[in-house]
């Protein structure tokens, strides 16, 4: 999405920064690769034998005990109800994309985005 490289470059750069998917961890990795945007992450987590699908939080949990990140200190980003689901299941605040894969019908998020260059409000 337009603006991505440029948050992630500038405000939420030396901000911990992590992607929980249900996507396959190699397919994944190819993707951030080909953007030139797997740098700018701290951890990646895709669909593997070690931990259950979104909306299960314990990838997500995971992720908060590896950086030592609270539940207030943690948002989620996502584009889905799945993702508004994994938020709420690991007990964080959940940020919904409003230009992704889902409306936001249902889903009462913390924060609404409708650009990447929106998400360094989360600072």
């Amino acid at each position: 999405f337009p603006g991505v490289l440029k948050v992630l470059e500038g405000p939420l750069k030396k901000m911990t920064k992590a992607i929980v998917t249900n996507k396959p961890q190699d397919i994944t990795m190819q993707i951030l690769d080909a953007l030139k945007m797997s740098g700018h992450f701290d951890a990646v987590i895709g669909m593997h034998a070690g931990y259950p699908a979104k909306p299960d939080p314990s990838s997500v949990r995971f992720m908060m005990g590896q950086f030592g990140a609270s539940a207030q200190d943690t948002d989620y980003i996502g584009d889905s109800r799945i993702d508004a689901k994994t938020a709420k299941n690991a007990g964080i605040d959940f940020a919904f994309m409003d230009y992704g894969y889902d409306p936001l019908d249902g889903i009462e998020p913390r924060f609404i985005f409708s650009s990447p260059l929106q998400w360094a409000s989360l600072l």
